[in-house]
């Protein structure tokens, strides 16, 4: 956000590129709510087409902190999440009057692959890691976040 104010930034001494050539995109994956609802509508109105987000469902990291997503996070895996639904519930009210909200322009949702034999911690690792790396093809390459991290 900051290089994108930074490029056509009023006070000359701040423009980072004055002929205003570059284009400035932002490519996010896998994490959590970044802001509230006026850092959302900020992030739409100036990076727009250029934001883009992949986003996977069952991953509970993109739940967090945005109330209606944190509400589902006892559903993401059958009974090994369930566990956490009074939980989730009283911080879901903790956190609702935060007003956090994802970006929607540039959103590209999709679901992971759950699978009931994989533990809970399995799970949530692989929905947050691996999960991604199936969506963008890489896992057919033969990555997997336990080679790409050591």
């Amino acid at each position: 956000m900051w290089l994108k104010d930074a490029v056509a930034a009023a006070d000359p001494r701040e423009r980072w590129d004055p002929a205003g050539s570059v284009r400035v995109a932002c490519y996010a994956f896998a994490g959590p709510t970044p802001g509230n609802t006026g850092f959302a509508r900020r992030i739409e109105r100036l990076l727009g087409e250029d934001h883009h987000h992949l986003r996977n469902t069952s991953d509970l990291v993109t739940h967090a902190w945005q109330a209606d997503e944190v509400r589902e996070i006892p559903a993401l895996y059958g009974r090994r999440s369930a566990i956490f639904e009074r939980l989730i519930a009283s911080i879901a009210i903790d956190i609702e009057r935060l007003g956090y909200r994802h970006a929607q322009t540039g959103a590209t949702r999709f679901s992971g692959a759950v699978d009931a034999r994989r533990d809970l911690a399995h799970e949530a690792v692989f929905q947050h890691l691996d999960a991604y790396l199936a969506q963008t093809g890489l896992h057919d390459l033969g990555l997997r976040a336990i080679t790409f991290f050591v």
